[in-house]
């Protein structure tokens, strides 16, 4: 439905999630770009990666879980930040997670890379909402 194509992160230890998120995103974005990392370690390396290969890449969309094996999301952020891959803040960073915990809504609030805490799973209206499809949809 998009014809501009975006590079999509989804950090989500769940093959399952990644797999219904990659769908719905994929509905208005055919030619989208979507890496899936089932943990903050892997994504952290892929990002060092390609930083040191082409560091004016960034990726359009970040999706992160909390909850995961190796690097939770909390270390992830973390290292994210100290190592600045992204310090222009060109990505839109969103935490993706089945959290619901009261202390993990007012921790993401203390970074301000995140632009928004999202309960599981991705679906096609906040999907709209996040990639502004149906203002774009309109003006087109």
């Amino acid at each position: 439905m998009i014809a501009n194509p975006l590079n999509v992160l989804l950090i989500d230890d769940d093959f399952l999630n990644n797999y219904i998120s990659t769908k719905f995103i994929q509905r208005y974005f055919t030619n989208s770009n979507i890496t899936s990392c089932l943990n903050g370690k892997i994504a952290i390396d892929l990002l060092a990666d390609n930083k040191a290969k082409q560091p004016e890449f960034n990726y359009d969309y970040i999706f992160l879980d909390l909850n995961m094996p190796v690097m939770n999301g909390w270390e992830f952020l973390d290292q994210y930040t100290f190592l600045k891959i992204d310090p222009t803040v060109k990505s839109n960073l969103f935490l993706l997670t089945s959290s619901i915990h009261k202390d993990d809504v007012s921790k993401a609030s203390k970074y301000p890379l995140i632009k928004e805490f999202i309960t599981k799973p991705l679906y096609s209206e906040k999907i709209m909402e996040i990639f502004n499809v149906a203002q774009l949809s309109d003006s087109n």
